[in-house]
């Protein structure tokens, strides 16, 4: 409601309300009426197919592969070079951090590594927003636009994210107990929630 600017005076504009009071969630009165009324949090979680699995280990695979090439620049403090803190926007910064004041002396290839590890987070994370389709024409569109110079690219694991990324659209299907020899086009398998009663209650 007061994110952005006058956005609070052009709701009450709307509203025709000409007066707004904003109190503090510890404040006496707020706290009893929450007391009174707490809401019930549901948490739902979405498991991760067999192929998304995969593909998330191979992109792992491939991010410790650079991480161990960056670790070579002894420019760079070890300790914080993990695949686990490279699952994080803020390992962005602490590379950048720790290679700015010589950024200008680094190599290309030091360069390219640090720009690799940010698009195989990417990665990771268009693993859950983008569908099968869309995940596979971002990839494609990296492996022409970024082909040339990226070091990941060339990293072995990296072949069984195609194919996993590829199987999750194009697969050889069985249609009236006769084997279809052509890859035929599907739509993968998408993350769902379990279709019972208690999820869908909540969702209504």
């Amino acid at each position: 409601m007061v994110f952005g600017f006058a956005n609070a005076e052009r709701i009450m504009k709307c509203l025709y309300v000409r007066w707004l009071n904003l109190w503090p969630r510890f404040h006496v009165l707020v706290c009893g009426d929450l007391e009174r009324d707490a809401p019930e949090v549901v948490d739902v979680r979405v498991p991760m197919t067999p192929a998304m699995r995969g593909i998330q280990q191979a992109v792992l695979e491939t991010m410790d592969a650079c991480l161990k090439e960056l670790r070579k620049t002894n420019k760079i403090d070890v300790e914080d070079l993990t695949v686990e803190n490279g699952l994080f926007k803020s390992f962005d910064e602490v590379v950048r951090r720790q290679l700015d004041p010589i950024w200008h002396m680094l190599g290309k290839k030091t360069k390219q590594l640090v720009s690799d590890l940010r698009m195989l987070r990417k990665l990771l994370d268009y693993l859950l927003r983008y569908d099968v389709v869309t995940y596979l024409k971002y990839l494609d569109t990296l492996r022409v636009s970024e082909g040339v110079r990226s070091i990941w690219i060339f990293v072995e694991s990296r072949y069984k994210i195609f194919e996993l990324v590829k199987k999750r659209v194009f697969q050889v299907v069985q249609v009236d107990g006769v084997r279809n020899s052509n890859g035929r086009k599907i739509m993968g398998h998408q993350r769902s929630v379990t279709r019972d009663s208690a999820n869908v209650k909540e969702v209504v």
